[in-house]
């Protein structure tokens, strides 16, 4: 029987960028229990719906409108396809074979799992919107580099780029004692994606100007920089805020507007808080006929591999 293989259009959707989220569950293909009248040592490996009952979602593989646990979101979330698509079940097959390398086929040749392969679960906090492009400026290792991490507007609080958790904002409450409710789980969250993207990504600032301007943020405070390096001698995290303008009467680029904020330092899982209480206060940015301001936050930081 021939493969039944398709490539899909991402073919780096496995592993799903989302596992980063501490409310995420790595379940590893294990053997069923062995069956009621079969003389066997254990059962044959579990198949995605065995995972998706075990961990209480719906038996039906073909329910789509469930708002509990389904087979058709747990192959979104781990492969980022959508149930319906064409060649659906052959761009499972793909990921099966390429990137969970899978041997097995049934007799229809579909790919099944032999044990040891990894699923990510989502939790309950998971949403399954489009994860935002991540930009780092990625030197050499042990350097600064600079990691996209929140969006706002005049108008908008922060929004986060953190896929698979709620990515506006909510009171920074992180430091109440023994907090482990939403705001201290974003905290995990960020500090995971932080750690993630500085570990792996190697893309480069599109914006040429943006990433001058950052780097230029690492010059001491008393020669008139930031004081980036000397502040990340001492923590994990330095956080710095860039206000754009975006001219709306006429067609060019946004442009940089004013200083670079340097807004605050701390530990990975701080940066959440800091920029939450930096928006807290007004702005005093004064509103143009011609135009709007746009903000975003970066995240300075050494981590990288080794480090």
């Amino acid at each position: 029987m021939p493969e039944l293989t398709f490539p899909p259009a991402d073919t780096n959707a496995y592993p799903p960028v989302q596992r980063i989220v501490p409310s995420v569950t790595e379940h590893t293909v294990k053997f069923l229990p062995s069956r009621p009248g079969k003389s066997e040592s254990h059962g044959p490996p579990e198949s995605f719906m065995d995972i998706v009952t075990q961990y209480g979602g719906s038996a039906d593989p073909k329910d789509t409108a469930s708002k509990s646990f389904t087979f058709a979101k747990l192959i979104e979330f781990n492969f980022g396809l959508v149930y319906g698509e064409s060649r659906y079940f052959e761009k499972i097959n793909w990921f099966l074979k390429h990137k969970l390398k899978c041997t097995k086929t049934t007799e229809k040749g579909n790919f099944m799992f032999s044990t040891g392969e990894k699923i990510y679960i989502p939790g309950a906090s998971v949403t399954f919107m489009d994860a935002p492009i991540i930009h780092v400026v990625r030197k050499k290792p042990g350097e600064v580099r600079y990691i996209a991490i929140a969006k706002s507007s005049q108008s908008d609080g922060p929004r986060y780029m953190i896929p698979g958790v709620d990515r506006t904002s909510v009171a920074p409450n992180s430091n109440l004692p023994g907090n482990t409710g939403r705001a201290d789980e974003k905290g995990q969250a960020i500090a995971a994606l932080v750690q993630f993207v500085a570990e792996t990504a190697n893309s480069w600032l599109s914006d040429v100007a943006l990433a001058k301007r950052l780097r230029d943020t690492e010059t001491p405070f008393l020669q008139g920089g930031g004081g980036v390096k000397d502040r990340l001698a001492r923590n994990e995290a330095v956080v710095i805020r860039v206000r754009f303008f975006v001219n709306t009467v006429e067609s060019r680029p946004r442009t940089i507007d004013g200083p670079l904020d340097v807004i605050g330092q701390g530990n990975l899982r701080d940066v959440g808080n800091i920029i939450e209480k930096y928006e807290m206060y007004p702005r005093q940015d004064a509103p143009r006929d011609n135009g709007y301001y746009q903000y975003e936050y970066y995240v300075a930081t050494r981590k990288g591999p080794g480090q």
